[in-house]
């Protein structure tokens, strides 16, 4: 009679590969963004149940748009806000160790530039020290080129969650630090209003 030991019985833990991390890590980031905004009284839904007639102050996830590719594409969140008279697609990125987030950076910015439904005013909040050197700078170069270049596109780049929260709080008039709001109100350039 054979006994086998209780090590063989117990299955093998699957070491994550580097999607896997950076996916997990970028739900993260997104479930911030989402406490944030029900703090600031919008309502999470997702893109195929948003009726933007009647759901005015929302954030909304999954927002479907078209590629420039001309095929069908997910942005994270559209920010949607009568109340703050906000519209903004928001896209989060995390990249805590070695991976291919920022090789994305270009497909992003080119979407965010040929968008056709309305969507002028963009975000995206970073996260990690992952990302490879000159990818975020290029990136703050290209939304420094399509924020001089264009009266009617904006996009904003925060390194941290917390840089994009006090942006949003100075924004939104939800500033309770006069510290805060002096460095929040700072790093707007324009207004984010809503495209008629």
């Amino acid at each position: 009679m054979t006994v086998k030991s209780s090590q063989s019985q117990q299955p093998k833990k699957r070491k994550q590969g580097q999607g896997q991390r950076a996916n997990k890590n970028g739900k993260s980031l997104e479930t911030r963004l989402k406490r944030l905004m029900r703090q600031s009284g919008l309502k999470v839904v997702s893109g195929k149940d948003w009726n933007p007639k009647t759901m005015q102050n929302v954030l909304v996830t999954n927002y479907g748009f078209t590629t420039v590719y001309g095929c069908n594409g997910r942005r994270d969140f559209m920010i949607c806000s009568k109340k703050f008279n906000v519209r903004m697609w928001t896209e989060c990125r995390s990249q805590k160790k070695e991976g291919s987030v920022d090789e994305k950076f270009p497909y992003m910015v080119q979407n965010f530039l040929h968008a056709e439904d309305g969507e002028f005013h963009n975000a995206v909040i970073l996260e990690g020290a992952g990302f490879r050197p000159g990818a975020v700078g290029w990136l703050k170069n290209a939304a420094k080129s399509i924020n001089t270049c264009s009266l009617e596109r904006k996009l904003e780049v925060f390194e941290s969650f917390e840089s994009f929260e006090e942006w949003w709080l100075a924004l939104t008039h939800q500033v309770k630090s006069k510290k805060r709001a002096t460095h929040a109100v700072k790093t707007i350039k324009q207004p984010l209003l809503i495209s008629p």
